[in-house]
């Protein structure tokens, strides 16, 4: 049955009201006990979510034909578990000092960001919901760099505001989706990074890249600002490790072949970055938000659809 709207307002009041009182309790709990938590309430969560579960076990059965149904299952609730760990996290990192969170993540590959830096013409940080990406955005700033970070914007108002607040105070901008070229283009011009998440859905592009085996809806902005102001493009993911802690990598910059047309140029780095993105999940599928339904929008006849 559709719910309505007051249902759904009270859902999104509800979700508010939860964030702050894990809030809360996050500045008090230890990792281990935010471990143990995330997977109980994973678990709780998997079993009575049938929406999401479909979404998530679909979407694992489609992109890993060869693994068995206890094998899928087994992600799908590492993947509920993990996305419940890192929220948690998160939040709790608001309360830790800066050795603190040097502690639970470590920094590789950091000197492409310098190399990139030198030129002055900004960073590009392509990464995904992978892992924990808020806290690697934390351990950036540490380091030392200028974080900008575009995000969407929550469903509920409040709760937009509570999350740019927390970020903020993490020492990282924001930027909203909406104005991501425009601010993003700002922020390169400093000669700053801007951080870009573009492995969702993306409900009106009409460029499509094969991701997992099936076309998913493309998202240009990062290949678009690369290529419009020759900012370097570097992946960025961060690992869990077994002890709850992490390593946020910096990868090598991603350089188009085509560099003659724009346009030839925009297609070549979204294709590289999807596949870049593609090769994560594949070797590390617990590590990605399976909830969200990266396979929403289907491909237009007249869409253009990237190896």
């Amino acid at each position: 049955m559709k719910k309505t709207r007051w249902q759904k307002k009270l859902e999104l009041w509800a979700g508010h009201k939860a964030l702050l009182v894990l809030l809360k309790w996050s500045g008090r709990a230890s990792f281990d006990r935010i471990d143990r938590a995330s997977r109980f309430l994973g678990g709780m969560v998997y079993r009575l979510s049938k929406r999401y579960r479909v979404i998530v076990e679909r979407g694992l059965t489609l992109s890993f034909p060869e693994k068995s149904p206890v094998e899928i299952e087994r992600i799908a609730r590492d993947t509920y578990a993990g996305f419940l760990k890192m929220i948690l996290e998160t939040l709790k990192t608001i309360h830790m000092d800066d050795r603190e969170i040097c502690q639970r993540i470590a920094l590789e590959g950091s000197r492409y960001i310098d190399e990139a830096l030198a030129k002055g013409k900004g960073v590009i940080l392509v990464t995904a919901h992978f892992g924990n990406w808020e806290m690697a955005a934390r351990r950036l700033v540490i380091a030392g760099y200028r974080i900008n970070v575009v995000v969407r914007e929550a469903d509920y108002g409040p709760t937009t505001d509570l999350m740019t607040q927390l970020r903020e105070s993490s020492g990282y901008q924001v930027i909203m989706r909406g104005q991501a070229i425009r601010e993003g283009l700002r922020c390169l011009k400093r000669n700053e990074c801007l951080g870009i998440l573009p492995d969702q859905n993306q409900t009106k592009s009409n460029l499509f890249v094969n991701f997992l085996g099936r076309p998913a809806s493309a998202a240009e902005g990062p290949a678009l600002l690369a290529a419009r102001t020759g900012a370097a493009l570097l992946p960025t993911f961060s690992y869990r490790q077994p002890d709850n802690r992490y390593k946020a990598v910096v990868y090598p910059p991603v350089i188009a072949e085509a560099t003659d047309n724009d346009r030839d140029m925009v297609y070549e780095l979204t294709a590289r970055i999807s596949h870049i993105i593609e090769e994560q999940v594949r070797q590390y599928p617990a590590h990605w938000l399976w909830l969200h339904d990266r396979w929403a929008t289907p491909p237009p006849p007249d869409g253009v659809i990237l190896p």
